[in-house]
């Protein structure tokens, strides 16, 4: 692993509270690290983080690549998250508009206004 590559992982460790084992996870994708770093700490839920963690690697992972052509902005993701966690957005619609983030995000409200 580089010397950046762990600083940084490092640094959104202990930013976010991340457990071990997410941190193992974390360790393999540095365009995941890349959005932890800049989601303000204030406004990362535990729940933000498992989704972020869990659920976007394993839609990356099905996708074969693309990592680093990964555009998703930490505050779509946070507002996904937030509707999912208020229960306003079931888990399963919260999928499929998270592989529709990919490659790129877009604000949710809209996207749902649309619908």
């Amino acid at each position: 692993m580089k010397e950046d590559h762990y600083e940084k992982l490092k640094h959104v460790v202990e930013k976010h509270n991340i457990k071990k084992r997410h941190e193992r996870i974390l360790s393999k994708h540095p365009a995941v690290i890349k959005m932890l770093e800049k989601v303000p700490k204030k406004s990362n839920s535990k729940f933000t983080q498992q989704w972020m963690i869990e659920e976007l690697i394993e839609i990356l992972d099905t996708l074969k690549g693309g990592f680093e052509e990964l555009s998703i902005d930490p505050y779509d993701f946070i507002e996904l998250t937030n509707l999912v966690e208020t229960e306003m957005l079931t888990r399963i619609k919260a999928k499929t508009i998270l592989k529709k983030f990919i490659p790129k995000s877009f604000p949710v409200q809209k996207y749902l206004e649309r619908k």
